[in-house]
């Protein structure tokens, strides 16, 4: 394989796949990558030193070839930008080149198959071509000029240099005697020397002393220079040694070679162990002198120890500059930052401490105050460390990022002395974002508790006024139901009095939804409901409380589908949104739009809303032309106390009970909002087919009976109310105001009743220890507990006294019916949750 020189990308046969490799048509070259499959891009071409010259020129990437005939081609054509490709092996003797592995090609001559004599007559032919030389002439002439000429045998090798050995051999064996004794006088004249000439020196000096002649052997030494070299040696043994022989190839010796070549003066340090002084450092001057080179060893392992100590010392406060996460820099007398540790790099916000040394920190971080303004550089308070002479302390300023922001810092300053001189100052500061951001959530927190007591003392007050509303309203509904009995079905009055009930029922949801702010109300009352009908309602509602200056309107969609929802907490919602929305426009006036739409909603839709799933929902929008929201606050809106309303006309808390409330009816709600451009509160609600809807109320004739009843409230008016209610439902009623007469009353005749029905709220005995009463005379006795509202009573709290029912005042007269008859005939909750 032939190649451009210099192009290494080639090195065996596979590394052909995907080139473009040149061949001869027809050629076995072309015969075997076609058969091997070497490359898909075989180039072909009428002959071989075409190939060649399209490979010299640069076109293509190979050529494939046999290696005689590319190396003949080669010469002959004379390129020298193309040579073959070889694959490097080791030998034992040396490292060679082979040709590339994969495909060869020998010379021969070829007969027909079965052609005996013929192959003899050839086989015979040769042999008698090598055995008279003529091989070896041809071979010379036409192949020996283009083949790399062969190996050198081992044989071969070891003869030719025993050649040269056996006769320098000699030579040395013959003038090593002479050379012998010029060496000895050569020494001993050399040793007389030096002695004579630096005696007094050696006597005197402290340091260690070499002299080294021309020839590099050592002459002269000291008896001090001994023990500071890095071998041990006897002094007769070192002197007239050669540089190096005793120390090997040491760094005392690279020295000496260097100053004898370059001739000027070389200094180093060198250390070295000894099981007799341990660690040791040397300190060598090397020096041309007219004999030689003198060499200068000083022991400076007290030195080093020193330097080392010193080293540690500032590697450890390194380590402790970089390791700390209080940030730290200094400065110069002129304000130039000269160090920063890797805190302050990473909390000023550079890569790395260059980009601040050397430049005024006033000017980079500290020139301006957290509002922007310029903050001069003789009133800043770092300028005082050095003025003064004192430190400072500032709890709370900004220093400014990189990019050119602002963070609150907390810093020290203290001057740097050297001696009695201020050489600068140090700064060392923090970042205190998270401090003020929790100084910050502590004081929204206490705001929040503090409002926690409020809403508390506010649901007190409403549990308060619930009660006596739901007194005030059972007497209202109660009195309109008789009074519609004793009325003509076909009379206005009928259908005055059917509008009163209405307003009474409306009434009763509004102290349920009163209960529900306050957090006191039982279970919610889940119905199939139409949307389009509560949206209706709360318009009515909203419409007398909004000035003439906003307009409702409403868009609503009719469909055959519902949502299975608390209708009372759907009002609160409607409510909640509608009130937000006249709040946006008071002062300005515009239009309050409430729409309901069908959509479907896929599951990209409701991934970012946990637990919601694709499907078929209502959307409930309620659209105002107010100021609109900004963007930094509606990630906020729905977060318990955050409210945007001024004082008194908030509490933080309606959005925070809508987001819970369409939650736990499995929607979601969002907000859409520019400003300037108003706000639109989106709330999605399935939309479900409705499993059993009520029908529209049917005029029936209510369940009565016979039995006696004994029937308790502090309220006189509630209590002519229920006697008479009872009577006309058929029962024989004793009716009284005192929870202590009753059990009186009972306690004299318990045979005489077959149910008592008890007030929960009443003045000596409540309700619930009337029953208790009550059960131990007669432990069969059924009791229903009627309450407008209980901190204290619950379902599970009357079950466990032996009470039957739980009313909830105001009471209707078909609930009422109802619940009596369920008590004496079935055994009411009681019974129902035994027999479960």
């Amino acid at each position: 394989v032939f190649v451009r020189k210099g192009d290494d990308r080639i090195k065996s046969l596979s590394d052909l796949r995907g080139k473009e490799v040149l061949v001869m048509q027809g050629d076995t070259a072309h015969e075997y990558a076609l058969r091997q499959r070497l490359t898909d891009r075989l180039i072909t071409t009428a002959s071989y030193e075409e190939a060649m010259r399209l490979l010299a020129a640069g076109r293509h990437d190979a050529v494939l070839v046999q290696r005689l005939v590319g190396l003949l081609l080669l010469k002959r054509l004379q390129l020298d930008g193309v040579v073959p490709v070889e694959m490097a092996q080791e030998t034992d003797i040396r490292p060679t080149a082979d040709p590339l592995q994969g495909f060869e090609q020998k010379f021969c001559f070829a007969v027909t198959e079965g052609n005996h004599q013929l192959q003899a007559l050839l086989n015979e032919g040769l042999a008698i071509v090598y055995a008279d030389g003529t091989y070896e002439s041809l071979y010379h002439r036409w192949f020996a000029p283009v083949l790399p000429p062969p190996e050198p045998t081992l044989e071969d090798m070891f003869h030719d240099l025993a050649m040269i050995i056996v006769p320098l051999l000699l030579v040395m064996g013959l003038g090593g005697y002479w050379f012998l004794r010029r060496e000895i006088r050569r020494k001993t004249a050399i040793i007389s020397q030096s002695q004579q000439r630096f005696k007094n020196f050696m006597d005197s000096a402290t340091d260690g002393f070499l002299l080294y002649d021309d020839q590099l052997r050592l002459c002269e030494m000291n008896d001090q220079a001994i023990d500071l070299l890095p071998f041990r040696a006897e002094k007769g043994q070192l002197l007239g040694s050669m540089i190096g022989d005793a120390g090997n190839d040491s760094a005392l010796a690279r020295a000496v070679r260097l100053v004898t070549e370059t001739g000027d003066p070389c200094s180093l340090e060198e250390s070295f162990s000894s099981p007799e002084r341990g660690p040791h450092h040397v300190a060598l001057t090397m020096f041309r002198v007219p004999e030689g080179v003198g060499v200068i060893l000083r022991d400076i392992t007290e030195r080093r120890i020193n330097v080392e100590k010193l080293r540690r010392q500032e590697e450890d406060i390194r380590l402790l500059l970089e390791h700390t996460v209080e940030a730290i820099y200094g400065c110069d007398l002129e304000g130039r930052c000269t160090f920063a540790n890797p805190a302050c790099v990473g909390m000023l916000g550079y890569d790395r401490s260059d980009q601040l040394v050397g430049a005024n920190m006033h000017q980079l971080i500290h020139h301006s105050f957290a509002d922007g303004t310029a903050y001069p550089q003789e009133a800043c308070l770092l300028e005082k460390v050095v003025r003064d002479r004192k430190s400072v302390h500032c709890d709370s300023e900004v220093f400014w990022r990189a990019n050119g922001s602002a963070f609150p810092v907390e810093y020290w300053a203290h001057p740097i002395y050297h001696g009695e001189q201020v050489r600068g100052w140090v700064v060392t500061f923090v970042d205190i974002s998270r401090r003020l951001q929790a100084e910050e959530e502590k004081r929204q927190l206490e705001s929040k508790l503090h409002q926690s007591f409020k809403m508390e003392a506010i649901g007190t007050l409403a549990g308060g006024i619930a009660h006596d509303f739901n007194n005030i309203l059972g007497a209202i509904i109660g009195y309109t139901e008789i009074a519609k009995e004793e009325a003509d079905p076909a009379s206005v009055v009928t259908a005055h009095l059917q509008e009163v009930l209405k307003a009474g029922q409306r009434a009763r949801d509004l102290i349920k939804r009163i209960l529900a702010f306050s957090r006191q109300t039982a279970d919610s009352e889940y119905h199939y409901l139409r949307p389009a009908v509560i949206i209706q309602e709360v318009e009515k509602m909203l419409r007398p409380s909004i000035p003439t200056s906003i307009a409702i309107r409403l868009r609503l969609v009719q469909t055959g589908l519902y949502i299975y929802a608390d209708p009372t907490q759907i009002h609160q919602i409607l409510m909640n949104l509608g009130t937000n929305a006249y709040h946006a426009m008071e002062g300005s006036g515009g239009t309050m739009d409430i729409e309901l739409a069908e959509t479907d909603l896929s599951a990209d839709e409701v991934a970012h809303e946990p637990g919601l799933a694709a499907g078929r929902f209502f959307r409930i929008t309620v659209r105002d032309t107010g100021q609109g929201i900004h963007p930094d606050l509606q990630g906020r809106i729905f977060d318990p106390f955050f409210t945007t309303k001024e004082v008194g006309k908030g509490t933080g808390m309606g959005l925070a009970m809508v987001h819970g409330i369409v939650r736990n009816h499995g929607g979601c709600i969002t907000v859409e909002s520019r400003p300037g451009e108003g706000a639109a509160f989106h709330v999605f609600l399935p939309a479900v087919e409705p499993q059993r809807v009520p029908e529209d109320a049917v005029e029936e004739r209510l369940p009565g009976g016979s039995e006696r009843v004994l029937f308790v409230d502090d309220e006189t008016m509630l209590v002519e109310m229920g006697r008479d209610m009872l009577s006309r439902l058929g029962y024989r009623v004793t009716a009284v105001n005192s929870s202590l007469e009753a059990l009186e009353i009972f306690r004299r005749a318990p045979g005489d009743f077959d149910l008592v029905i008890s007030d929960q709220t009443m003045p000596g005995m409540t309700g619930d220890e009337l029953a208790r009463q009550i059960l131990r005379i007669r432990p069969d006795m059924p009791v229903i507990v009627c309450t407008g509202y209980s901190s204290v009573l619950s379902e599970n709290k009357v079950r466990a006294i032996g009470v039957r029912e739980l009313l909830l005042k105001p009471i209707l007269k078909k609930d009422l019916s109802l619940v009596i008859r369920r008590v004496l005939d079935d055994g009411g909750l009681l019974k129902s949750e035994m027999r479960n």
